[in-house]
Order: structure tokens, then C-alpha cells, then sequence
């Protein structure tokens, strides 16, 4: 790009350079006088990750001859990109790839050591420690979950190959926590104490179901209860709070802690003071 008085643009999207840098230098001689590869890498280099966007407006190439480098960058292994849709991809230099590669496999067995029992590690903790913006953090996440390094459980990511599990003494406390629960059957208690991570991972192994922040249900006491709402609903068209109450023998706070569950879960919906099936 040429300006009125006749000097040179070579970087369009240029930040503040500290003067007579020798790696700003080399990068802006590249820029002017490189290669297509050599002015794509440096581009990349110095906005990670990049995509076919800021490449264009990055550089005075047009955008066949950037699909045409990135094809050959990728062949020679230089450049990597997170999908064969070249318009979808974000792009990052080999190294660059392995460096957050390696981030991201660090990030996430220091969590499993520091906290065992939970499956995975919360998504938005690890983008922030890459420091990626949602879209290409998302990319990344797929093809490594693709390849098998890591899974990815929507709200939380874990290495693959990690389990979650219980010392002997976390597993005597497990069990007799869901035993008073299951005890309590449609009613049970709700004075227990209990580790947050224990309980967290009784959740996701589906032992037990917790409806709200104070009321936490033995599984099958849970499956009898939707099965028994589902029923209801199905010969009557609809149920309330009462007609639960009724039902399981249980106390209005049971009912409504349950109902509104369903609610939240998109299995009822709420019409009134009832609740019916959701089609």
C-alpha cells in the first residue's frame, strides 16, 4: 500500500514499535520484501491466532494467493488450522500450536492433581489461562478433543484418560451420606453435611439428584418420582404442587423444590398454579 506523499504501508494493522528493534526490523523488511510464506508466517506470528480476515487486511496479498500459501505452509508443517474450512479456520504457527497444546494438557493435569474427584476442569478458567477469545478457544478445544488429548463435557474439559475417584475414607462418608438420603426416600433431609466435592461427585455419577441448593434426592427416589409425575400428567393433563404433595407423602417443600426442577429441565411447564408435560 503506497500514501499520497508516495511512502510505503507494509503493516496495516501495526501497533506502537520501540525504534531500531532488530526483530521489528527484520519483521517489517519481511513484510515489504519477504515471500508470501515468509510475510504469512510473520503475520501469524504476531497475531495468534489469526484468520483469513486479518490476513487480509494485514497484507497487500489477495486472498487466492493467501489460500494458496496456507495450503503450502500447512504441507511444509509451518502453519496449522482448526478446520479445513479455510474461511472457519483459525490459524497458528507449528510452534505456536505446540506451545498452547502443551498449556492446555499443563493447565489441565495440575487441576486433576489439585482437585481429583471433579471431572473436569470449569471451560471459562482454562480459556482465561490461554487468554483466547470464545471463537478460536472453541476451535482449539475441538480439534484437540478430535485427536483424543483432551474431552470436552461442555461447561468443564478434562484430559482424556482422567477419572474422577474416592479415597477409601471418601468413599465410607459417600456411602453413608446416601444412605440417610436414600432413607428419607421422597423427603429426605437436608441438615446433612458433606464436602462440596464429594457431593459434586456423587452427582456426576448420577447417584444422587440435587433439585435445588438444599434438597438433594437419592436416584431412585428421583426416577420413581418423574415416573409417577409423568403418569399423572398423562391420565389427568396436568398436576400441581398438592397433587405431588399427595401422592408421595411428602411436605409442600419437597413438591415445589421437585416441580420446579422439572421446570427448570424443560420436562414440565408450568400453566397456572399446574404443571404439564412439555410436548
Amino acid at each position: 500500500m503506497t500514501t499520497l506523499g508516495g511512502g510505503r504501508i507494509v503493516d496495516t494493522q501495526a501497533k506502537r514499535h520501540r525504534r531500531r528493534h532488530p526483530p521489528t526490523l527484520q519483521k517489517l523488511e519481511s513484510l515489504e520484501f519477504g515471500t508470501p510464506s515468509q510475510i504469512i508466517l510473520n503475520i501469524i506470528e504476531s497475531a495468534v491466532p489469526s484468520t483469513l480476515d486479518s490476513l487480509l487486511s494485514s497484507s497487500t496479498m489477495q486472498e487466492e494467493e493467501i489460500v494458496l500459501t496456507i495450503d503450502l505452509l500447512k504441507a511444509e508443517k509451518a502453519v496449522m488450522s482448526t478446520s479445513p474450512d479455510i474461511e472457519k479456520s483459525y490459524f497458528f504457527t507449528f510452534k505456536g500450536w505446540e506451545e498452547i497444546g502443551y498449556l492446555i494438557k499443563q493447565s489441565l493435569n495440575l487441576f486433576h492433581v489439585q482437585f481429583p474427584l471433579r471431572q473436569g476442569m470449569p471451560r471459562e478458567e482454562l480459556r482465561n489461562k490461554l487468554t483466547l477469545p470464545p471463537g478460536s478457544f472453541n476451535a482449539v478445544v475441538d480439534v484437540l478433543e478430535e485427536s483424543r488429548v483432551l474431552r470436552d463435557f461442555t461447561s468443564l474439559i478434562a484430559l482424556t484418560g482422567h477419572e474422577s475417584h474416592l479415597t477409601e475414607e471418601q468413599s465410607r462418608i459417600s456411602e453413608v451420606y446416601v444412605g440417610n438420603i436414600s432413607k428419607g426416600k421422597f423427603s429426605p433431609r437436608t441438615d446433612l453435611e458433606i464436602d462440596a466435592d464429594i457431593l459434586n461427585f456423587l452427582l456426576d455419577k448420577g447417584q444422587l439428584v440435587r433439585v435445588s441448593d438444599g434438597i438433594v434426592f437419592s436416584s431412585d427416589a428421583f426416577k420413581e418420582m418423574l415416573d409417577g409425575v409423568r403418569s399423572y400428567i398423562s391420565q389427568h393433563g396436568e398436576i400441581t404442587v398438592g397433587d405431588f404433595r399427595d401422592i408421595f407423602h411428602t411436605s409442600r417443600k419437597y413438591a415445589l423444590g421437585f416441580m420446579d426442577y422439572l421446570d427448570q429441565q424443560q420436562i414440565t411447564r408450568r400453566v397456572g398454579d399446574a404443571r404439564i408435560l412439555r410436548d
